[in-house]
């Protein structure tokens, strides 16, 4: 038996439950893996919530996975116990400990890159592969023959390469023998053009960048937008991202953003008044209903109209005679459709893995908290900080009822320490960056064991957060502590529930009245 999260009933984060379930044994062409990170996509909140229907019910959501192949079905080759694989898509069930997988579903992970990076940017990455490469070309294709590979000045170390006169400056390469294995996609070569690594054998793809295209990008601080951002700058594109707040405006323009606009602005305007009137030659848009309409009026002429998600609900029914006489086009791509084939499968994971790993593709790993006492007054404070960071915030607490209230303070896992031994929990193999532990000596040792940073103290821990050294001056400590105390209260960040209140200028003895300590909620 292992451990997996299931979902009964479609709903909200409360369907989500932890349970022991049986996966067997590998078959014919199957393999099982022990996952070591788990992808959180918005198309699982689809399947929880019903805008897109799982199979059956129950199920264990989850589309994204790496892991260690433990165990291999009956005369498989290709894969051995030991590799370390990736799959993004179907088939659905990667929130759990070990799974049953096809093996022409997974694709290898190189050892450059970092299992937690793997399952943050695989299915997003792949995402964006398809639609910035595939649905909307930005490049024309030349083949060379490996005989040719002179020409370009290949060679095979880290210093630049200089191409010929008749090749642009600006180019990308995607290659493999005409008939990729996984092996060869593991071992190949490595060369460096224009400081991109990229991987060759035999043959490769020489692709142009044609100049001048100007796409938008909703929710451009997003998962997907945001590797969209960075790929299609990367490919010579003008970028306009759309995002909700100033803080994401931000991000999107350290992605490779030239502009970030806010969803309060006039985005058609705003996106007339860049492009001079011309529109733009593409927009990729996940956010749906409400951008919808707006989306078709930013584009040029013979524009491309690339509608792939809709978290702010389904697209209104349009009549095709409805559409802005532009002839432009509108494509609702699923990734599935384009690795449906394993020689496309593992192109498109080979491109995500080669441009993740010459540093195209960036993923920002959040920080990761342990907070002791997670109900308590500093404890439930710390987990509302730490989430309002983007931290991935764990809390233990002694109670189903705490458990509750460290929830809603916005812890995203919650320990029982009466019931389950938190260090096995926390840790798998990795541990986190900051522990907060006001607990003592039932916790001190455990937390040693799963910690970098081990504070006492909300405004150290606050501090750590925020890579400050908070020994370092006063003047930071006491700059950290007013933040903590009237800042974010002002924004609502740290919530504080008052049982009682008592005015000062009386004397509770004389009223003869108990009052209670205030708690954090």
């Amino acid at each position: 038996m292992v451990k997996a999260i299931r979902v009964h009933e479609l709903g909200g984060l409360q369907a989500l439950k932890w349970e022991d379930v049986e996966i067997g044994e590998p078959k014919e062409g199957e393999i099982k893996v022990k996952n070591k990170a788990i992808g959180v996509n918005f198309i699982d909140v689809y399947f929880r919530k019903g805008v897109y229907k799982a199979p059956a019910l129950p199920f264990t959501p989850g589309m994204e996975a790496v892991g260690v192949v433990i165990a291999v079905g009956p005369g498989l080759t290709g894969r051995v116990v030991g590799d370390v694989v990736a799959y993004a898509g179907n088939p659905m069930g990667a929130y759990a400990e070990e799974q049953i997988l096809p093996a022409e579903k997974v694709v290898p992970v190189p050892r450059s890159i970092d299992p937690v990076v793997a399952a943050s940017i695989l299915l997003k990455g792949m995402t964006a592969e398809f639609l910035l490469r595939r649905c909307f070309k930005v490049e024309m294709d030349v083949d060379f023959e490996e005989e040719n590979l002179r020409s370009l000045q290949i060679e095979e170390d880290e210093g630049p390469i200089r191409p010929s006169s008749r090749i642009r400056r600006r180019i990308r390469i995607e290659s493999e023998v005409s008939r990729p294995n996984t092996a060869q996609l593991a071992d190949t070569p490595r060369i460096r053009i224009d400081g991109v690594s990229v991987a060759y054998r035999y043959r490769i793809r020489i692709r142009y960048v044609e100049p001048g295209h100007t796409v938008l990008v909703h929710a451009a601080a997003g998962g997907v937008g945001s590797l969209l951002c960075q790929w299609a700058n990367a490919l010579g594109a003008t970028v306009i991202g759309t995002v909700s707040t100033k803080e994401k405006a931000a991000q999107a323009k350290d992605d490779g953003c030239h502009h970030a606009l806010l969803y309060e602005e006039d985005f058609v305007s705003r996106v007339n008044e860049i492009t001079s009137g011309n529109g733009v030659d593409a927009v990729y848009d996940s956010v749906g209903k409400d951008t919808f309409q707006g989306s078709l009026a930013c584009l040029k002429v013979r524009g491309y109209m690339v509608s792939f998600g809709q978290s702010s609900g389904a697209i209104d029914p349009i009549h095709l005679s409805a559409l802005p006489p532009k002839s432009i086009f509108l494509t609702r791509p699923s990734m599935m459709q384009y690795t449906a084939t394993r020689d496309e499968l593992l192109r498109s994971a080979s491109e995500v893995f080669t441009n993740a790993g010459a540093g195209v593709l960036r993923v920002e790993r959040g920080h990761s908290v342990l907070v002791h006492a997670a109900a308590g007054g500093t404890g439930s404070l710390l987990c509302q900080w730490a989430n309002s960071l983007g931290a991935t915030v764990i809390g233990t607490v002694s109670t189903e009822d705490k458990a509750v209230q460290a929830k809603d303070n916005g812890c995203h896992h919650v320990i029982l320490y009466t019931q389950q031994d938190f260090v096995s929990r926390v840790t798998c193999g990795r541990g986190v960056e900051v522990v907060n532990d006001l607990v003592g000596r039932d916790t001190f040792q455990g937390s040693l064991e799963v910690g970098g940073y081990m504070v006492r103290s909300a405004v150290a821990a606050k501090c750590v957060l925020l890579r400050r050294p908070y020994n370092a001056s006063r003047d930071e400590v006491v700059e950290a502590a007013s933040e903590v105390k009237f800042t974010n209260v002002e924004k609502g960040i740290p919530r504080v529930r008052v049982n009682h209140s008592y005015p000062f200028f009386r004397s509770p003895r004389e009223e003869n009245i108990s009052f209670h300590c205030s708690n954090t909620r």
